[in-house]
């Protein structure tokens, strides 16, 4: 009864839209009311991609958009994506299906090209600084894609590979991209570049600590 008495923002700033729709979300899901949560999530995705654009650019709102850390938008935004792509594979058998199921694998898709490059936002100005981001940025993403290997484990195969052959552009459109290996390889891409951001940062903290002991 509360999502449905809750009115949609009027033209506000896509950060509090988000936040409208996600508690729509889930008061929906509570209610057991799933098409009306997976719009709700749908909706939610849009405004939080609309705040990353803003934030990449410049101006006053740029500054607004900015102010919301970035943490917080991935969090978000994983949820939303997730149980985005869980409602598409469980979508009925048939026509309907496979166009969900390839729903899905674009939505997965832009949600990785999205937050790919937004290590932090501003950039770090130190060494460390871009390490320590870094770091944590590849264990996000490698996280990312463990989650929707999963996600394909458990759905239909035959039905999930037709629709990854032919989602997406014609250079994408590859029955691979169904494999739940496929992501687990670039979970352990992320996992090996975020080891590589920790030798940085114990080289950086080595550096200090003998430059301090030179120093004493």
């Amino acid at each position: 009864d509360e999502a449905r008495r809750a009115r949609p923002p009027k033209a506000t700033a896509p950060q509090l839209a988000a936040r409208h729709h996600t508690k729509r979300a889930v008061f929906a899901e509570l209610s057991h009311e799933p098409v009306l949560a997976q719009r709700h999530w749908q909706l939610a995705a849009e405004q939080l991609r609309e705040l990353v654009r803003l934030a990449a650019g410049s101006g006053a709102e740029a500054d607004v958009a900015s102010s919301v850390p970035l943490h917080e938008v991935k969090r978000v935004a994983e949820l939303a994506v997730r149980r985005i792509c869980a409602y598409g594979m469980t979508a009925p058998q048939g026509a309907a299906a496979a166009s969900r199921h390839a729903e899905v694998f674009d939505v997965f898709r832009r949600h990785v090209r999205l937050f790919q490059p937004l290590a932090q936002q501003p950039p770090p100005v130190d060494a460390r600084g871009a390490a320590a981001a870094g770091h944590v940025h590849s264990g996000w993403m490698g996280k990312q894609h463990r989650w929707f290997a999963k996600l394909l484990e458990e759905s239909d195969a035959p039905a999930v590979a037709a629709a990854a052959a032919g989602g997406g552009s014609a250079a994408e459109g590859s029955a691979h991209f169904a494999e739940p290996g496929f992501y687990y390889q670039a979970a352990a891409s992320c996992a090996l570049q975020r080891r590589r951001f920790a030798e940085v940062l114990s080289g950086l903290d080595a550096a200090a600590a003998g430059a301090a002991a030179a120093e004493a």
